[in-house]
Protein backbone atom coordinates (compact mmCIF):
# COMPACT_ATOMS: atom_id res chain seq x y z
CA UNK A 1 0.00 0.00 0.00
CA UNK A 2 1.00 3.42 -1.12
CA UNK A 3 -0.88 6.32 -0.29
CA UNK A 4 -1.26 8.59 -3.19
CA UNK A 5 0.45 5.73 -5.39
CA UNK A 6 -0.34 3.90 -8.26
CA UNK A 7 -3.84 2.01 -8.02
CA UNK A 8 -3.69 -1.95 -6.78
CA UNK A 9 -5.60 -2.63 -9.90
CA UNK A 10 -3.12 -1.52 -12.14
CA UNK A 11 0.09 -2.92 -10.07
CA UNK A 12 -0.11 -6.42 -8.34
CA UNK A 13 -4.19 -7.08 -7.96
CA UNK A 14 -5.20 -8.23 -11.44
CA UNK A 15 -9.40 -7.64 -12.00
CA UNK A 16 -10.26 -9.84 -15.05
CA UNK A 17 -14.32 -9.13 -14.15
CA UNK A 18 -13.39 -4.99 -14.61
CA UNK A 19 -12.08 -6.35 -18.29
CA UNK A 20 -14.87 -8.73 -18.98
CA UNK A 21 -17.22 -6.03 -18.10
CA UNK A 22 -15.15 -2.90 -19.80
CA UNK A 23 -17.22 0.35 -20.40
CA UNK A 24 -20.47 -1.37 -19.81
CA UNK A 25 -22.67 0.81 -17.32
CA UNK A 26 -23.05 -0.93 -13.80
CA UNK A 27 -26.03 -2.66 -12.09
CA UNK A 28 -28.00 0.23 -10.20
CA UNK A 29 -27.88 -2.12 -6.91
CA UNK A 30 -24.06 -1.68 -6.60
CA UNK A 31 -23.47 1.07 -4.24
CA UNK A 32 -20.14 3.38 -4.83
CA UNK A 33 -19.16 6.63 -2.71
CA UNK A 34 -19.94 8.59 -6.30
CA UNK A 35 -22.05 7.97 -9.48
CA UNK A 36 -20.76 4.66 -10.93
CA UNK A 37 -21.57 5.15 -14.72
CA UNK A 38 -19.03 2.06 -16.38
CA UNK A 39 -16.58 -0.38 -15.46
CA UNK A 40 -12.86 0.27 -16.76
CA UNK A 41 -9.88 -2.24 -16.53
CA UNK A 42 -6.34 -1.56 -15.98
CA UNK A 43 -4.58 -0.25 -19.20
CA UNK A 44 -1.95 -3.01 -18.33
CA UNK A 45 -1.39 -6.42 -18.82
CA UNK A 46 -0.74 -8.72 -16.14
CA UNK A 47 1.26 -12.53 -16.35
CA UNK A 48 2.02 -14.70 -14.09
CA UNK A 49 5.43 -14.33 -12.11
CA UNK A 50 7.88 -16.82 -10.60
CA UNK A 51 7.33 -20.20 -8.69
CA UNK A 52 4.60 -18.75 -7.13
CA UNK A 53 2.77 -17.44 -10.08
CA UNK A 54 1.33 -14.42 -8.61
CA UNK A 55 0.29 -12.38 -11.50
CA UNK A 56 2.03 -8.70 -11.61
CA UNK A 57 1.21 -5.91 -14.13
CA UNK A 58 3.99 -5.24 -17.17
CA UNK A 59 4.94 -1.48 -15.23
CA UNK A 60 6.66 -3.73 -12.48
CA UNK A 61 8.52 -6.33 -14.89
CA UNK A 62 11.84 -6.17 -12.94
CA UNK A 63 10.08 -6.12 -9.34
CA UNK A 64 8.53 -8.66 -10.91
CA UNK A 65 11.57 -10.74 -10.84
CA UNK A 66 11.43 -10.85 -7.11
CA UNK A 67 7.78 -11.30 -6.80
CA UNK A 68 8.64 -15.42 -4.76
CA UNK A 69 10.62 -13.17 -1.88
CA UNK A 70 8.12 -10.64 -1.87
CA UNK A 71 4.44 -10.89 0.79
CA UNK A 72 1.52 -9.89 -1.63
CA UNK A 73 -1.22 -9.37 0.62
CA UNK A 74 -5.03 -9.27 -1.28
CA UNK A 75 -7.01 -9.80 2.26
CA UNK A 76 -7.40 -6.29 3.95
CA UNK A 77 -10.45 -4.95 4.31
CA UNK A 78 -12.17 -1.93 7.37
CA UNK A 79 -15.05 -0.23 8.34
CA UNK A 80 -14.71 2.02 6.95
CA UNK A 81 -14.29 2.38 3.15
CA UNK A 82 -12.37 5.90 2.57
CA UNK A 83 -8.90 6.18 2.42
CA UNK A 84 -7.83 8.70 4.73
CA UNK A 85 -10.15 7.35 7.75
CA UNK A 86 -8.84 3.82 6.97
CA UNK A 87 -5.23 5.18 7.19
CA UNK A 88 -5.82 5.95 10.60
CA UNK A 89 -7.32 2.91 11.38
CA UNK A 90 -4.13 1.11 9.95
CA UNK A 91 -1.79 3.42 12.07
CA UNK A 92 -3.30 4.52 15.04
CA UNK A 93 -5.97 1.65 15.61
CA UNK A 94 -8.89 4.26 15.51
CA UNK A 95 -10.73 5.85 12.82
CA UNK A 96 -11.11 9.48 14.32
CA UNK A 97 -8.74 11.64 15.28
CA UNK A 98 -9.37 11.73 18.78
CA UNK A 99 -9.94 16.04 20.47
Amino acid sequence: FLNGGPSHVDTFDPKPMLARFSNRTVADNLLTERKTGAAFPSPFRFRPYGQSGIEVSEIFARTAAHIDDIAVIRSMQAQVPNHEPSLMLMNCGDSVQPR
